[in-house]
């Protein structure tokens, strides 16, 4: 039987080099906004701080600079994808290794772990630019100090968790999850130990997330005003926030959950043969998987029997993490399927500890169910969501951003409104870095003929991006005359894909 250190080495590479093979091209648009901002900075700045993810971008800023100084001259989006993929496997070797602690089977582990790597989101996150991966390998590090025969450190605790928070806000929910730990942990001592060594804990993750708060307060705003520090910690899109909708909450809860786990989207595979040659293999596998179950009934039956006799300790702070997080999120963003990489480890956890019972009193051969059921899962994910969206002709923004490159030769300028309310300017600007993007001011005429005609006999080219074609200021003189002498009928470009509002207009000189 391998020992343990060497499948550690093994899961690691395995899933690190699945990730960096098939990255995604559907990037979501923090990471692209992430990689815009470290890439704009010249230095440490203000602008680097999110509260939200208050250390990230330092993070990647200090990455991105210490990538290019060795030599490696390539995109923040590579570097943070790349951190994100070599964090996420080392994610899957910690669960492991918490599997392992739980319930002292390697295979079980094994399969658990490769379930959880290539989870629909956690698959698709890990190779995305995102703050949710760091975060979320600090809290399974958590809870593999909380497990039993795991010495009690409190100090340690609190870095995880404090260091958790740091990188994104919604960690702060695990909280409770800690202290339960720790007082399950200490039970079998005094009472004041447990409680002592909860405040410790609590003490060390409030000393590294306080300061740095207030900090980071002041470095953005130079002053300090409680009200104003509030709302700038509590900062989110003002669109969004808690729903009351009970019955459409229960639906998209219940929706996220299947999407957390399982490829869902079937529109992806956009007929594409090897796409499906994989479905077909998929099918195969869970056809034969159903097949040994059926026939090895009456294991099945002692797995359920044996989960009574789980341990309860553990299954209280797995249960305990999954309930506060899924009861926030059934109010907050329900319909938000990524949030919820926050509780997937202890999902898998969940499994490994109600599998235990059985996996211990085992007396028959090994049937691999598992093993057939974890193929199956992963080529189904693989087939309907990971090899679709590693195409980018499957992301507009993306595609079209490449289309676009040959029409913007270096130094062109593009006009645009607020930028951080056309999200498709994010990708469109990133991914055409030889362009220089300027503000539009409203109700204003954006260049002077003398310019723009300076501009092309430079060699570059002037445009509008969609949010100013659709003005209504553009539609009244005199902008709607000056628009008219500077355009051509053949001089806009726009996406072709239904539903997606991308458009721009050259704007060339006259006469």
């Amino acid at each position: 039987m391998p020992n343990s250190g060497m499948v550690r080495g093994l899961l690691f590479s395995a899933i690190l080099i699945v990730y960096l093979a098939v990255p995604t091209r559907n990037y979501y648009w923090d990471g692209i906004g992430f990689a815009q901002t470290i890439e704009d900075s010249a230095s440490f700045r203000p602008g680097l701080v999110h509260p939200n993810h208050l250390v990230y971008n330092l993070a990647g800023f200090a990455l991105y600079r210490a990538v290019h100084a060795i030599g490696w001259n390539t995109r923040a989006l590579n570097i943070l994808i790349a951190a994100n993929s070599i964090l996420s496997a080392l994610t899957a070797v910690v669960v492991f290794e918490t599997l392992v602690s739980i319930s002292g089977s390697i295979y079980l582990s094994c399969v658990l772990a490769l379930l959880f790597a290539f989870s629909a989101t956690w698959w698709k996150f890990s190779t995305d630019a995102n703050a949710y991966i760091p975060s979320v390998l600090l809290l399974v590090m958590c809870c593999y100090r909380l497990l039993p025969g795991i010495r009690c450190r409190p100090v340690l605790l609190g870095a995880l968790h404090g260091g958790a928070m740091l990188f994104h806000e919604l960690a702060v929910l695990f909280y409770p999850v800690v202290v339960v730990g720790i007082l399950i942990q200490n039970r079998g001592s005094c009472r004041q130990c447990g409680l002592r060594r909860a405040a410790i804990y609590t003490f060390v993750a409030l000393l590294m997330v306080v300061p740095a708060y207030v900090a980071a307060f002041y470095w953005s705003e130079s002053h300090l005003d409680v009200t104003a520090m509030r709302r700038w910690i509590t900062y989110h899109d003002p669109a969004v926030g808690f729903s009351m909708h009970l019955a459409w909450n229960f639906w998209r809860t219940l929706r996220g959950e299947a999407q957390l786990l399982l490829g869902t989207k079937a529109s992806l595979i956009k007929h594409e043969s090897f796409s499906l040659a994989l479905l077909v293999l998929a099918l195969t596998l869970a056809l034969l998987t159903c097949a040994k179950s059926i026939g090895r009934r009456r294991e099945v039956w002692q797995l359920l029997a044996n989960a009574r006799k789980a341990d309860r300790s553990l299954l209280l702070i797995v249960g305990l993490w999954i309930v506060v997080y899924l009861v926030f999120l059934f109010f907050w963003l329900p319909q938000t399927t990524f949030y919820r990489l926050f509780y997937l480890p202890a999902l898998i956890l969940a499994i490994g500890v109600l599998w235990t019972p059985y996996e211990s009193n085992r007396r028959t051969p090994q049937s691999y169910c598992a093993a057939l059921f974890l193929a199956t899962f992963a080529l189904v994910n693989f087939a309907v969501v990971i090899f679709p969206l590693s195409k980018v002709e499957n992301t507009v923004p993306v595609s079209f951003a490449e289309r676009m490159h040959p029409r913007w030769p270096a130094g062109s300028v593009i006009y645009q409104d607020a930028f951080g309310n056309t999200i498709n300017d994010w990708y469109i600007r990133y991914f055409n870095p030889q362009t220089e993007w300027r503000p539009l001011s409203h109700g204003t005429i954006p260049i002077s003929d003398a310019e723009l005609a300076s501009l092309y006999l430079s060699g570059r080219t002037v445009w509008l991006d969609t949010t100013a074609a659709d003005f209504p200021q553009w539609s009244q003189p005199p902008l709607d005359n000056w628009l008219r002498k500077h355009t051509r009928a053949e001089s806009t470009e726009r996406s072709n894909i239904k539903g997606s509002n991308i458009r721009f207009i050259q704007i060339f000189p006259y006469p």
